[in-house]
């Protein structure tokens, strides 16, 4: 799951680095305090002295979106390969454990089942009976 969403948002961020940009012309001014400012709006003011700087487009190129999308598709596939190695060698353990501890508990299993076959085996030295009621009549059958 998390693997997923960490995949979608990549390709998703790449993706829009690969959509050319257009070029911007950006606002520079000094307020009076000294401060310079930058926006793609003129100051309210309008009494600062304003400056247009060109941003030139993206550098991106399709071939080196593409190199970058291969690149992240290995690491992906990598990623993977390692997360199901981890998960059969923890199975792996995890079957390991089961089979040391069933072997360590098969000599008290053994013990029990005897204990509990010759307790079954001996006959008490005074039988019990168990008490028997009378048989009621059965009131649907004629006499």
């Amino acid at each position: 799951m998390k693997i997923s969403v960490i995949v979608t948002s990549i390709l998703f961020a790449f993706s829009i680095a690969a959509i050319p940009a257009s070029a911007q012309t950006v606002k520079k001014w000094v307020d009076e305090d000294g401060v310079t400012h930058y926006s793609d709006q003129k100051p309210a003011g309008g009494d600062a002295e304003v400056k247009e700087i060109e941003v030139p487009d993206a550098n991106v190129t399709e071939f080196e979106s593409e190199q970058t999308s291969q690149r992240i598709e290995k690491q992906l596939r990598e990623l993977e390969q390692d997360r199901k190695a981890r998960e059969a060698e923890a199975k792996a353990k995890e079957e390991a454990r089961a089979l040391e501890e069933s072997i360590e508990r098969e000599p008290l299993i053994v013990e029990e089942k005897k204990k509990k076959k010759d307790r079954s085996s001996k006959k008490t030295p005074y039988p019990i009976q168990l008490p028997t009621l009378p048989k009621a009549p059965n009131p649907l059958k004629k006499q």
